[in-house]
């Protein structure tokens, strides 16, 4: 189930959860990755050196949380 678009989050994405990383075909998006339960998202590196994944998908916002301490965005 997904969200509003309105009601998209900034999260991040665990590295230790990627299994694989894929070229994006977008040029303002670094890499698709691929996580351990395969699912997949796209994603890009912030200055802290991690992933994150701007999304309004539900099933991957509540997978994520469960590996993150730190508020949604």
């Amino acid at each position: 189930m997904h969200l509003s678009s309105d009601d998209s989050v900034l999260i991040r994405v665990p590295k230790h959860l990627v299994v694989s990383t894929h070229e994006h075909p977008e040029p303002y998006v670094e890499a698709i990755v691929v996580l351990v339960n395969g699912m997949y998202t796209d994603v890009y590196t912030k200055s802290d050196g991690e992933y994150y994944t701007t999304t309004n998908d539900d099933d991957l916002i509540a997978y994520l949380k469960q590996f993150l301490d730190e508020p949604l965005k």
